[in-house]
């Protein structure tokens, strides 16, 4: 609904400018405005690659990732960000860590 509306933002400010000095929307006009919902099946459909999405960022249960977690492993960008944390601490110490003479 943000989406579409903050489309529809130059439209309200349009009718808003018609008013008088300070502008205004009138009942009336938003009650003209229709606001599109599409069918449930499409609703289905972005419901599903939301959920997706949000298991990739989050690392959440997602239907699709249950069976990598059951396997142990983890998905995602906190995963990522895990395993690069390590790759950091590996390299650090390989170069930060010199032999001493005797």
């Amino acid at each position: 609904v943000f989406y579409y509306l903050k489309n529809k933002e130059y439209y309200f400010q349009s009718i808003g400018q018609r008013m008088s000095k300070m502008p205004q929307l009138s009942i009336p006009d938003t009650d003209k405005f229709k606001i599109p919902i599409p069918p449930l099946a499409e609703q289905e459909r972005i419901v599903a690659i939301l959920d997706k999405f949000d298991a990739l960022v989050n690392d959440l249960p997602a239907p699709s990732a249950d069976c990598w977690r059951q396997a142990g492993i983890s998905i995602g960008l906190p995963a990522e960000l895990n395993a690069r944390k390590k790759q950091y601490v590996y390299y650090r110490n390989k170069l930060l860590s010199f032999k001493e003479k005797s």
